[in-house]
């Protein structure tokens, strides 16, 4: 290791190089590493902690490694650490910057690492440059490795003093044997550790555009297990909002209207929020039909994940020099306030009627906080109090100069002035939240789909029971299934069961809970001798093969009658009919009066409940003896046993003698009811005597 006076020395050299001075010196060995091109198409893709580039960074799913940093944890926010992960190259979040207070050295880097799911041998890697001011590029940098995420052991260190890139966004290979010995140690965790830049440690000095490691694993690579090893629980995915239609334009619409001037309609570079106020006022723009539940345009970025397109229908970084602005009617509960703003450029939010207590940034007005020029993303903050209710109208802005581009609102009940951060109780505003309401005059969202789709080449375990019915499950999440249709694709994903449990042959678990559900999957089994099948058509696995289409067809026989409820069991959720979750009373009842159209009683499975079922249930003689029941035993509750309880059940429904069951049939008055179950508990008592 060079000593740290040299290592200043050569610091100076390159910066005066840079700068365009002619300086000769006799620098370090050249190093074998390749330019491989610019820009996100020169990335190798399909690393080890993206197998199959299928990661979504909004999202943080899909990735096959557990990330870390320094600073600045996570994909998005103003240029965080992990976006050097996102396999793209470009400004705003496509890149991490710009470095933490105080400067980084030796014994303080700057570091990103990626933890596999089990150890690897490191055979190459690739690092990129950023989109602009290479004297934030680091010069004295290592790659290390570590099987406990504490103690790093160096593979590749790289100290010559200037860039290793001659271009923006330009990536660079390092491969074993030409760059770096071949490794013969394993590590778990992989990182990158930036020890100086040239701008170091004053003002934006550091960045990185992309990091891939690529290697073999030294094991055997375990699937993700969807609710935990050997436990129950659901992996939620968000879907993409699509194929929407809506209402007719009406008042009270829960949200926002938003607006947006494009740089095709007003001509002008937008370089402060001044600008582009008066570009509001002096040009219509294209108003958004619909209403924005909450204010989330992230095209490059943004700290919370809902990530709505701009008005124009643009959902990216390709637009500059444009304007937004969204407006609600809101009615402020009385308390303490802290409302902020996320925005990469700058921007406004108003609102008349409060007058702020504390603020960021820019102020000019009482009722506004305010980011006058251009930033990466970054909050703008504000408190105020309320002795009543308040109904006002808040107006909400921000400008986009180049690059990333970014505009969220969020609120918190306290007056705290911080940035606004989800882990401390901070909310997108929204109608409801915190008790704001949050309305505006626009069409409603009538019907739209919510699409999503497994974003891994890794196995996933899914645990069944068969003794409760409980299974892992994948999860569309559906705010309003009354408008919404979730779909998830899962072609090509490959699902391990892992059963535990009394399981039989044509027993099925529901494990995708989509409406729509595209693709074929890989079925395997962790149990030896039981093969899996998947229906599609209801995202259920089944032993051996699945029952019919048909709800309530148990014993899979293509029907649904009596000899369905002799399998079915209350308490276990593989036998909810009535789609709640639960197998219950209720669940008897559907199964009886309406898929099979019968009475509680019926044994013999004739469609009547009558004198019949008696014998039938009598001569088999479990009446009050506690020994298990079935449905044709007499058990007519499903609590497993015959005993007064079912003559409960059957009585109340009131179907004795009466028949097949009609399409709407009257009950029998209580009174008569009583008298028939009293006289026949009577005969029951004195048979048994």
């Amino acid at each position: 290791m060079k000593t740290r006076f040299s290592w200043l020395r050569r610091k100076t050299l390159a910066v005066a190089a840079v700068s365009g001075c002619c300086l000769c010196f006799s620098g370090p060995t050249v190093q074998a590493f390749e330019i491989l091109g610019t820009g996100t198409g020169a990335l190798l893709g399909n690393d080890l902690t993206d197998l199959g580039d299928d990661g979504a960074a909004d999202a943080d799913i899909g990735y096959d490694a557990i990330f870390d940093s320094s600073d600045e944890q996570g994909f998005g926010g103003g240029e965080f650490a992990f976006n050097v992960f996102d396999n793209r190259l470009g400004p705003g979040n496509d890149k991490w910057c710009c470095g933490m207070g105080g400067g980084i050295d030796e014994d303080n880097p700057a570091w990103v690492s990626a933890q596999l799911p089990v150890p690897h041998f490191l055979t190459h890697f690739t690092v990129s440059s950023a989109n602009d001011v290479p004297e934030r590029d680091p010069i004295f940098w290592a790659i290390q490795g570590s099987n406990n995420g504490e103690d790093y052991t160096d593979i590749y260190v790289y100290e010559d003093g200037i860039s290793v890139w001659d271009e923006r966004l330009q990536v660079a290979l390092f491969s074993e044997g030409d760059d770096f010995p071949t490794q013969t140690q394993s590590y778990e965790y992989f990182r990158m550790a930036t020890y100086d830049t040239l701008n170091n440690p004053n003002g934006a000095y550091f960045q990185i555009g992309e990091i891939e490691f690529f290697g073999n694993p030294d094991g055997v690579v375990p699937p993700i297990y969807v609710g935990g090893q050997g436990s129950f629980g659901q992996e939620l995915y968000e879907g993409a909002r699509s194929n929407e239609v809506l209402g007719p334009v009406q008042e009270g619409v829960p949200g926002f209207t938003g607006r947006i001037v494009t740089f095709e309609e007003h001509g002008q570079t937008v370089g402060d929020h001044t600008t582009a106020e008066l570009i509001l006022e002096d040009f219509e723009g294209e108003t958004a039909i619909g209403a924005y539940p909450v204010v989330d345009f992230a095209g490059g970025g943004g700290t919370y994940g809902e990530n709505y397109p701009y008005p124009n229908g643009v959902a990216d970084t390709s637009m500059n020099d444009f304007v937004v602005q969204v407006t609600a009617d809101v009615v402020i509960p009385a308390g303490s306030w802290s409302i902020s703003f996320g925005s990469d450029d700058g921007g406004q939010v108003t609102i008349p009627g409060i007058e702020l207590i504390e603020f960021e940034d820019d102020n000019f007005q009482d009722d506004q906080i305010r980011f006058e020029g251009n930033r990466g993303h970054a909050w703008t903050t504000g408190t105020f109090e309320l002795a009543e209710e308040l109904s006002t109208t808040i107006t909400g802005s921000f400008h986009e100069r180049g690059g990333g581009d970014s505009f969220e609102i969020a609120i918190l009940n306290d007056a705290v002035l911080e940035d606004a951060n989800p882990a401390n109780g901070w909310e997108l505003l929204g109608d409801g939240v915190y008790g704001w309401s949050v309305t505006t005059s626009a069409a409603p969202l009538a019907s739209a789909d919510l699409s999503a789709e497994v974003l891994t080449s890794r196995e996933f375990q899914f645990d069944v029971n068969g003794d409760t019915g409980e299974a892992d499950q994948f999860v569309v999440e559906n705010p309003d299934p009354a408008v919404f249709t979730t779909i998830l694709n899962i072609d090509g994903a490959t699902f391990q069961i892992a059963a535990s449990g009394d399981v039989s042959n044509g027993e099925a678990f529901r494990i995708i809970d989509a409406d729509t559900i595209l693709g074929t999957p890989t079925i395997v089994s962790v149990n030896a001798g039981q093969n899996w099948v998947f229906d599609a058509a209801t995202g259920r696995v089944c032993l051996g093969s699945c029952p019919g289409d048909l709800v309530g067809d148990f014993n899979g026989d293509g029907s649904v009658t009596t000899a369905d409820l002799e399998v079915m069991q209350l308490g276990n959720a593989a036998f909810d009919v009535t789609g709640d979750g639960l197998a219950n009373a209720a669940d008897v009842n559907e199964m009886v009066a309406n898929l099979i159209g019968t009475w509680i009683g019926d044994s013999n499975g004739d469609g009547e409940f009558g004198t019949g079922d008696f014998v039938q249930v009598f001569t088999i003689g479990k009446f009050e003896t506690g020994q298990a029941a079935t449905w044709s035993e007499g058990d007519w509750n499903l609590d497993g046993k015959f005993d007064t309880s079912d003559f409960v059940a059957a009585f109340t429904e009131g179907g004795f003698e009466r028949g097949p069951r009609p399409a709407v049939s009257a009950v029998p008055e209580p009174a008569g009811l009583t008298m028939i179950f009293v006289s026949l508990l009577g005969l029951l008592k004195l048979r048994r005597k």
